[in-house]
């Protein structure tokens, strides 16, 4: 089964827009995407025009939203997609086994192992790819809750990850949006397993 129309199955496009390309290798098989090109391409030029903002970021918030709205940009929500790889289950499986993060394929292994009773090999695939999905979604759900726009939110989202980055948060799952997002998916993963298990049941010999 394609993961596209895995998502179909479980009636997801309705709430957040999946776009499926093809796979490139750069590790972003899965990414919620909330800023425009046009928007990022903007942030990139202020960063371009201040070297500094790396070790001085907090003090650039505002000069950067201050510059942004002197261009007059909205920066709606209008932009809102999830990208994925147009992939099957199968392959996903395989992509996030093969994850360089190790610690983090640790981490969704054994979300989804203690979020669903006791699963098959075959099972597995389908929830590693359902919470994938979810995971992915929860990032779309989580941005509309901090009522921010995309450059606020581009600002904030980026300040937790600089402090990953930094080694000042443990963890890649410490990220708010990321524990947020895992914590959804972990929630709602048994539930739309349920859904596709008269599939499974067909499909899994």
């Amino acid at each position: 089964m394609k993961v596209k129309e895995l998502v179909n199955l479980l009636n997801l496009q309705e709430v957040t827009p999946f776009k499926f390309c093809d796979y490139k290798d750069d590790g972003e098989f899965a990414k919620f995407v909330y800023i425009s090109d046009v928007e990022y391409k903007d942030l990139i030029e202020v960063f371009d025009q201040r070297p500094d903002y790396i070790n001085k970021y907090d003090m650039l918030d505002e000069y950067i939203i201050d510059y942004m709205n002197l261009k007059g940009k909205s920066y709606t929500n209008d932009n809102i997609e999830i990208r994925f790889a147009d992939v099957t289950v199968d392959e996903l499986f395989i992509l996030m086994k093969n994850m360089s993060d190790r610690d983090r394929c640790k981490t969704i292994f054994k979300i989804v192992r203690n979020s669903c009773y006791p699963l098959n090999e075959d099972e597995l695939k389908y929830a590693v790819a359902i919470f994938t999905i979810l995971h992915e979604l929860g990032h779309s759900i989580y941005f509309s809750k901090s009522n921010k726009n995309v450059l606020e939110y581009s600002l904030w989202e980026s300040g937790y990850r600089r402090k990953f980055g930094n080694g000042v948060v443990g963890t890649y799952s410490e990220i708010p949006s990321e524990k947020w997002s895992d914590d959804y998916a972990s929630e709602k993963l048994d539930e739309n397993l349920d859904k596709v298990r008269e599939y499974l049941s067909i499909l899994v010999k």
